[in-house]
């Protein structure tokens, strides 16, 4: 089966993100992210095989902190995180701007919101804290009620059916992972334990309609997919191999038999497969390109429908009818002019490295390495409006997958385990000599996150090698990080042993004593940030200017982990942009933009 692209013109956004479905899944709403910055909603109609997408207008832009989900009839739940609450909103769509009903406030924090099978209600959320997890019915006139608090953390929430109210979820409690369900319906819901093997057992999907749950046993690295019917307690059954290599992600059972809707990955690239569960045979989904698949999914009666996009084509949403069915549709923003990328692979220290390229670094007058966060994380053939953004200013564009990276096997993911800035730096290095020796010109750094990390290393240890460097939310070093950081940051640095000392020619790879003394660093941080505290950023700054180093310091008020979502982002593309072909004489006005000002020597 192909896919075919539909243009949908309303919907002008260079990015999507925060889709989520109705419980019947006829509906859905994503967050447009335009090229200014702006953050708008989006609904789309599902009840038909080509999905159909429209802008909701709002009084004013959406905060870019927020999540929505929506109901069957078309309302939308806005949650608007601030540093104190979680403020709800339900919007009501009409002739002009959304009606806008204030429901209340969450404690702050995550908040994952489910929609409500349970026609009396908006949605339910689940909230973390000190006691365990707090799940609250969020109706449209009255604040939001606890409905449950249950002992330990919850994971995988998936509705078993709406008549009882059950929810099906992954519940670590006591030292036990397993499956269990709870009837919202009850006065007092209590937890119960559902049927699991004695090992670690992860619920995935359930569907009520047929009663199949999806479930994964067993450990991180070793899980194994089975499946059940009569709503979790009938037999497990192994699910059969799907026969595409690659990282699976299951996305949605069918409502009317054992299918199962898969994304696989590998080498930056999806591939969606419809697998019978109950025969073990498997058909692959023609995509419109290859790219990049979303992780989440409905299926109603009509179509499969999941994100997608491809580095030419901005992410939108992809329709499969049944088997029989006509080809797939895909609607996305109008085309560009966007530039395809071309996987390529180059050899490295270890083996060959792929990345993904845009334009030839021999006929453009600079190359930007551009270095992925993480450091579990690849990039990938999806659309990337920075890496567009960087061509069309004329600049080539090498985005590498070194070790570290995901969907490459185990002993390439995890070669840097214990090792942060080893292998994966020993491979920027590499890739850097080679693409200087193949003709490319100037050549410069640009990484996030963990990315950012590896970024000031490289430019701190060639400075014969590379111009400039940006460098958007880094972190001084694996140990430094694990001090400041938030629990779940903390378990993957212990995890994958980020605080471990190097005992090489380099010594530890800390940002204090190995940073740039000559090669000109643009470092940018949100305020907010999330994941890295930007006291790491404050501290690298403060201690290059001592140093008269070449440094820049752009700190965004108002901006998380992601700075290029929210009112900045234009502004810090142009300045990203303008910075790595130009370096510091670059005169490009930022009025969004904040820059912290230059502490004075002593």
């Amino acid at each position: 089966m192909t896919a075919t692209t539909v243009g949908q013109r309303p919907a002008r956004a260079l990015l999507r993100s925060g889709f989520a479905f109705s419980p019947a899944g006829t509906r859905a709403v994503s967050l447009g992210h335009g090229e200014d910055g702006a953050t708008h909603l989006e609904a789309w109609s599902l009840d038909r095989p080509v999905p159909h997408c429209h802008r909701v207008p709002t009084r004013e832009p959406l905060p870019a902190r927020c999540q929505v989900t929506c109901t069957d009839d078309g309302r939308v739940l806005l949650v608007d995180h601030t540093a104190a609450e979680a403020r709800l909103t339900l919007l009501v769509p009409g002739d002009g701007p959304a009606a806008e009903v204030p429901l209340g406030t969450l404690p702050a924090g995550a908040v994952r919101l489910l929609p409500a099978p349970d026609p009396r209600a908006v949605a339910y959320a689940l909230t973390r804290t000190g006691v365990g997890t707090t799940i609250w019915r969020v109706d449209a006139a009255v604040p939001p009620v606890v409905v449950a608090v249950l002992p330990g953390t919850v994971g995988g929430a998936a509705w078993l059916g709406p008549d009882p109210l059950r929810l099906g979820f992954t519940h670590h409690h006591d030292g036990r992972t397993g499956p269990a369900a709870i009837d919202l319906a009850d006065p007092q819901p209590t937890p119960q334990d559902l049927p699991a093997a004695g090992e670690p057992t992860h619920l995935l999907l359930a569907q009520p309609a047929t009663g199949v749950v999806l479930a994964a046993h067993g450990t991180p690295g070793r899980l194994r997919l089975a499946w059940t019917d009569r709503h979790g307690h009938g037999p497990s059954r192994p699910v059969a191999p799907f026969g595409v290599p690659g990282t699976a992600v299951p996305l949605a059972l069918a409502p009317g038999d054992a299918h199962l809707a898969v994304a696989v990955t590998r080498h930056g690239r999806s591939t969606l497969l419809r697998h019978d569960l109950a025969t073990g045979r498997t058909e692959e989904i023609g995509l419109p390109a290859p790219g990049r698949l979303g992780d989440t999914a409905a299926w109603n009666h009509v179509a499969l429908t999941v994100p997608f996009s491809a580095t030419a084509l901005p992410p939108g949403l992809l329709g499969v009818p049944g088997p029989s069915g006509p080809p797939a549709r895909f609607h996305t923003p109008p085309a560009g002019p966007w530039t395809p990328a071309r996987p390529r692979r180059l050899p490295g220290p270890a083996g060959p490295i792929e990345a993904m390229t845009y334009g030839d670094p021999a006929r453009r007058p600079g190359t930007v390495l551009v270095l992925h966060g993480g450091p579990e994380a690849a990039w990938d053939l999806g659309f990337d409006p920075l890496a567009q953004h960087l061509h069309a200013a004329g600049l080539a564009v090498v985005a590498p997958n070194q070790r570290g990276s995901t969907g490459y096997g185990d002993a390439h993911r995890y070669a840097i385990r214990d090792a942060w800035g080893g292998p994966d730096l020993a491979d920027v290095l590499a890739l850097g000599d080679r693409l200087r020796a193949d003709g490319a010109a100037t050549l410069t750094l640009y990484g996030t996150s963990y990315g950012a990390f590896l970024a000031v290393l490289a430019a701190a240890c060639r400075p014969d090698l590379f111009r400039r460097a940006v460098a958007v939310a880094p972190f001084l070093s694996g140990a430094r990080l694990r001090a400041e950081a938030s629990a779940p940051v903390r378990r993957l640095v212990d995890r994958l042993g980020g605080a471990t000392a190097l005992a090489d020619d380099l010594g530890p790879r800390d940002l204090l004593r190995l940073h740039p003394r000559e090669v000109p660093l643009l470092l940018v941080h949100g305020a907010r940030d999330e994941v890295i505290p930007v006291s790491q950023s404050r501290a690298l700054h403060a201690r290059m200017r001592a140093a008269g180093a070449p440094v820049r310091y752009l700190e965004l008020p108002d901006a998380g982990h992601d700075p290029f979502h929210g009112g900045p982002a234009a502004a810090l593309r142009r300045t990203v942009t303008d910075f790595l072909r130009h370096g510091p004489e670059t005169t490009t006005p930022d009025p969004v933009v904040v820059s912290v000002p230059t502490p004075e020597r002593r």
